[in-house]
Parts: structure tokens; sequence; C-alpha cells
């Protein structure tokens, strides 16, 4: 065993075969990377305009293909590597704490598009349009994958996989194939000189399915067809002042989560939820569970089940709506120096999506997965989230001071609160850190409730990172003279943002952030040139706090690091300085 990713790096020992084939460094190199990104875009896009009387027919066509290779080391803590060997497979690894994550994404997009429009001159103007859109996205996140972004070939040299590829290991599949076909109409008709009735409609037809194309090969597919009206009101008060209202319903059509499809998730949470035992033999035909036999139903003595819920239940989710209803204004003051808009809204939200990272892994003595032998732990899975209510007002402005001197901002005040969910992270909240500890919270079970799986009420509470309030205030000013022979401006912007929530229970509350950035911009017939100072005041509040699962590592290191439940902190970016310069030829 080599302790240490010094040790690693020293020859000849990168060349010595491990007991199951692999070399030192095919092992290194399959488990750990360096972090990087690749990405290949290719666009193509066009339109035709055909005059035809005093109207207009229009043609417009994309299509669109971007791949993308994302690899990053996704360990939560600081232990050096160790290569492990399990002793009844002869199988090597680099410690479970060291993990490279491999994201593979390929989009596909094709959109066309026929288009009418009316004489602009008329008192009754109106569009006509039908339209075809067609989007594929093909993600694949593999689990040790360190060796495909650099192209090696790693297969076992001897041991009982030989020939067979040291990694990848397929993890979270995440697939959406979707055709949208719809028709679509804009009537604006002039009531009077000041007064203007407008309403659209949009008949679609949303299909979307998932394909496995990595696992079972299995295409799932769910339909929704939507009527999306909208209605609005708009009058000039005066010159200086004009009011509307309107009244919009939007959807996100449903959906699958095509990796409920897979066998190996389907075993995998048969198991932990107890419905079948631990098999005699792992999926890769060699590995030998060590609680092999094992029943986790918490009957006669056997470990509780891990989850109450099974590749069944969460295979689907259905079409999420918003109602709008909306009035604002839109005005000056001070003979034009200043300008201004405001506006008032309540919303209906209903059947709420939103994506939850399922986890049904436990890898404690005496666990249902104790030796990681199974790799089909978690999926992440978009879930309908319950029914919410959001209201709030916006006003922005900006004044003109002087020829020099210009403010200007906006403040929000709102509220996002569920009306009816019954969330599925609350069974994650426990009085102890042990799995059987109590419960935080009351918790519905399909059993005597007949929920979809565990859940506790959220209702009156705040939507997740939705804040009450947020503002700005941005100062410009512009000197008098050109420096340098450049016309040059000052900025500086002050933003707000409140408290907020990370989670649905409301027990992780994030506290206020104000930032400050300044800059200085400068500009000629071809030069321009920028000095900025971001976050000038360096803030260093996480920009997002998530459950993770950190790593225990043992005194001896070949028996494996255990994991503990913990907390991911993605951080803010920090004071940051530089300078931007252009030019135009």
């Amino acid at each position: 065993m080599i302790p240490t990713r010094a040790a690693l790096c020293l020859p000849p020992s990168i060349w010595q075969t491990l007991p199951d084939g692999q070399t030192y460094e095919q092992a290194l190199l399959g488990q750990t990377v360096r972090p990087g990104n690749t990405q290949e875009r290719d666009r193509i896009q066009g339109e035709l305009n055909f005059e035809i009387g005093d109207g207009l027919l229009q043609f417009m066509a994309m299509t669109t293909e971007d791949q993308s290779l994302r690899w990053n080391e996704n360990d939560y803590n600081d232990a050096v590597a160790a290569f492990e060997v399990n002793m009844m497979t002869m199988q090597t690894a680099v410690s479970g704490n060291l993990m490279s994550m491999l994201v593979t994404v390929d989009i596909e997009e094709t959109y066309g598009e026929v288009r009418w429009v009316s004489p602009e001159s008329e008192r009754l103007r109106y569009t006509l349009s039908g339209s075809y859109y067609d989007y594929s996205l093909q993600q694949q996140v593999y689990n040790n994958g360190g060796a495909l972004p650099v192209g090696w070939d790693l297969v076992y040299e001897s041991g009982p996989l030989v020939g067979e590829g040291v990694n990848p290991q397929s993890g979270i599949t995440i697939s959406e194939v979707a055709t949208n076909i719809g028709a679509s109409f804009g009537l604006v008709y002039d009531l009077t000189d000041r007064t203007t009735f407008s309403l659209e409609g949009r008949y679609q037809i949303d299909e979307v399915c998932g394909q496995d194309v990595n696992g079972a090969n299995i295409e799932f597919c769910q339909e929704t067809k939507a009527f999306l009206p909208r209605i609005a009101l708009n009058t000039t008060i005066s010159d200086r002042l004009s009011v509307y209202g309107q009244i919009s319903i939007g959807n996100n059509p449903a959906g699958v989560n095509i990796a409920y499809q897979d066998a190996g998730n389907i075993e995998a949470m048969q198991i932990a939820n107890g419905s079948i035992p631990v098999p005699n033999l792992a999926a890769d035909g060699v590995t030998i569970p060590i609680n092999a036999g094992d029943q986790y139903d918490g009957v006669g003595g056997n470990p509780p089940p891990v989850i109450d819920y099974d590749a069944t239940t969460y295979p689907t989710f259905e079409e999420e709506t918003l109602t709008n209803f909306e009035i604002g204004a839109k005005g000056s003051f001070a003979d034009g120096r200043g300008a201004y808009t405001a506006a008032a809204y309540f919303m209906i939200y209903e059947d709420i999506i939103g994506a939850e990272n399922l986890d049904w892994d436990d890898d404690a003595t005496g666990a249902w997965n104790e030796g990681n032998w199974n790799n089909f732990t978690g999926e992440r899975t978009w879930i309908n989230q319950g029914d919410g209510e959001m209201y709030g007002i916006e006003f922005t402005a900006d004044y003109l001071l002087n020829d020099n001197w210009q403010v200007g901002g906006y403040v929000t005040l709102s509220s996002a609160k569920y009306t009816d969910y019954c969330s599925i992270q609350a069974p994650n909240y426990r009085v102890g850190l042990a799995p059987t500890s109590p419960q935080f919270f009351d918790i519905l079970t399909p059993a005597a409730d007949g929920v979809l799986s565990s859940c506790g009420v959220a209702d009156g509470n705040w939507i997740p990172k939705q804040t009450p309030f947020t503002a700005n205030l941005n100062i410009n000013h512009t000197l008098a003279e050109d420096l340098f022979g450049f016309r040059t401006s000052l900025r500086a912007d002050v933003r707000h943002k409140g408290s907020y929530y990370e989670d649905h229970m409301n027990l992780m509350e994030r506290k206020p952030v104000t930032t400050v950035n300044v800059s200085a911009n400068m500009r000629s017939d071809d030069w321009s040139v920028r000095l900025y100072v971001d976050n000038l005041t360096d803030v260093r509040e996480p920009v997002r706090i998530f459950p993770a699962n950190g790593y225990v590592t043992p005194a001896d290191p070949s028996a494996g690091p255990t994991q503990v439940p913990s907390f991911g902190l993605v951080p803010n970016r920090p004071r940051e300085m530089g300078v931007q310069v252009q030019y135009e030829f």
C-alpha cells in the first residue's frame, strides 16, 4: 500500500501490478484526475422574411450540437490517497474519500417556426405562428472516471476481471428527449388612442422522454397538452404615466426520471427497503457482499429498512403550472430626468417541480451496502413539491442629478410560501446523529397516511432560496473632461439580498448579504478599458450549503473510510480585481 500522493509519483512503483491486475499508475489515473472542462458547440441558424402586401411572412430555423466533458475531484476532506485491497476479490481501489466525478453531456436541438405578422398600421393587429422544437439531453455521471478525459483505455491485465475495463463506474443518469409542437396567436386591439387590449394564446403538445442508454437502454415518455393564455390591458393616463394589468398562465411539462428504469437501481432500492435480501453475489459476478442473505426489513431481528420507497415511487413527475395576476405602472418625473416602473403581483404555483438527491446508501458496519459492493446508491430525482403562493411588489427608478451624476436602483418585497406540501426532506432531521435517533418532525408514512414516501408537512413554510427583500443602489459619475483621450465614467453598485432558507423545513436560515462592486469605464472610438473591483468588502458568505457525505478515515487506511452525514459548501467568489481591454478593428 502506498499512503501518500507524493509516493504514488515515485518510479518504479507506479508500474507495479496490484493483485487485481491494475498497475498503480492505472489505479491512480483511473480514480483521480486534474479538474477540467472541455466543450464543443456547433450552431446554425437562419431566417427568411417575405413582405406580402403590408404583412410579413417569416421562416426561422436553428440547429445546435453541444458536447461537453467535465471532471473534478469529488471529496469533502483533506485525507490523503491510499490503496485498498479487497482480500475476497483481490480488487484494488484508491480510498473512498478520494474519487473523481466525470460528467459527459451531449445536447442536440432543432427548431423551426413559420409566422405571419399583420400590418402594423391597422387598429387590429395579429400574429399567427406554428412551431416545432426537438431537444435531446444525455448526461451521464461516472464515479472514478478519471481516465476517460485523456483517452486512456484501462483494462485489468490479470486477475479475475482480466480484459475488463478498470473504470469508469456509471453513476447518476440524466436524460431528457423532448418534442414540442405548438400553434399560437396574438391579437392587439386599440380600444382608444390611449388604451390597448391584447390577447395571446398558445396550444402545445409536449412529449418528454428519457433514454437509459448506458443501462437498460429503455425509453420512457410522458405527454402534456396545454393551452396557455395571456390577457392584458394597457392605458396611458398622461404623457408621463401609463398603467397596465395582465393575467397569464405558464407551465413546465410533465417528465420522467429515467434512472429508475435501470435494473441496478431497482435491485438496490429493493434491498434498501427490505423487499428482497442482499444477494449472494454482486452484479459484477465476482464480489461477495459481506451481508449476503440478510434482509433489511426490520423483522425477526433483521436491520430496519433504509427507505420506504422503491423505483416505482418517483418514475415520473406531473405538469407544473403558474398563474400570474399583475398590475403595474411606468412613468417619468422631474421633466424627464427620472424614470420608474412599479408592479404588484400574485401567483398561484401548482405542482412545483423540484430536484431531490435521493440517497439509499448505507455502508456502516452491518448495513446492506457494507463494503460498498453496490454502486447504485442514489439518483438526482425530479418530483412535484406541492403547491405554493407568491406575491410581492417591485419598484425600479433612475434619476439624472445633473450632466455628470446619475443614481438608480430597485427594491423588491415578496413572499413565497408552500400552501400544500409534505416534504421528503423532513425524515432526514433527527434529534441525534444515529440513524435510529427520534425524528425531529412529525412524519407521515405511506402505511398510515397514504403518502408516496415518509414526509413532513411544510404548509406555511418559505419555499427554499426565496428572500423577502432584495435591493440595489447604483451611482454613476461621468468625468466632465476626457482622461488620456478616453470618455471616462465611474460606477458603484451596492446589492443586498435578505435572509432566506435553504431547506423545505426552514431550519437552515442564511443571513442577509450586502456586496459592493466598483468600476472605472474608459472608451474611445476604437478602445474600451474597464478597471473593476468586485466584492470590494470581500464578503465570504457561502453561495450554497447542502447536505453531503463526508468521510472518516480510520487509523488503518486499508480498512477504508466510512461515510458520515455532513454539509458541503460552495464558497462565494472573493474580492476580485482586474482589467478588461477591448479593441474594435
